[in-house]
């Protein structure tokens, strides 16, 4: 990026500079007999080549950098096309996850059979403060309670 705009301005100068030299030639038709006119002539020569040896060095560096950034550049090598992972469908039928599931879902319903008979046999329970909690339970959940505590505060 940098070298590309070094390389318009240097381009633009040249272009510049002989528009110069055309427009001093252009106004100076017979510059053979004033040495004053042809040493300006030569001056403007000598510059304008000047220019143009800065602006084909500048050209060689851009193309330059282009071919070493090109050298340089990270390769990528693919060794294989991407490929999506399959979805299973109906024919891709394993018993091996049939079976795999089926007793996940046994073990899963036997815990939550025994949990739901813990939290029963734990309400049957006949200790004071059980007891006293199951007691309370409707007293706490109804609205009043809740008001008169929230209003008590």
């Amino acid at each position: 990026n940098f070298l590309e705009v070094q390389l318009d301005s240097a381009t633009k100068d040249v272009r510049a500079w002989e528009d110069s030299l055309q427009t001093f030639l252009a106004s100076n038709r017979g510059v053979g007999g004033h040495s004053e006119l042809s040493f300006r002539q030569r001056r403007l020569e000598a510059e304008l080549a000047q220019r143009r040896q800065v602006h084909t060095e500048m050209k060689l560096s851009y193309f330059q950098a282009g071919v070493t950034g090109a050298r340089t550049a990270p390769a990528l090598l693919v060794l294989a096309p991407p490929r999506l992972p399959r979805l299973s469908t109906r024919d891709d039928f394993d018993p091996r996850n049939l079976v795999r599931w089926l007793v996940v879902g046994a073990l899963g319903g036997t815990m939550v059979a025994i949990g739901v008979e813990w939290i029963r046999r734990l309400w049957d329970y006949q200790n004071p403060v059980i007891v006293a909690a199951r007691e309370a339970w409707p007293r706490l959940t109804s609205m009043a309670f809740i008001r008169a505590w929230f209003w008590s505060r």
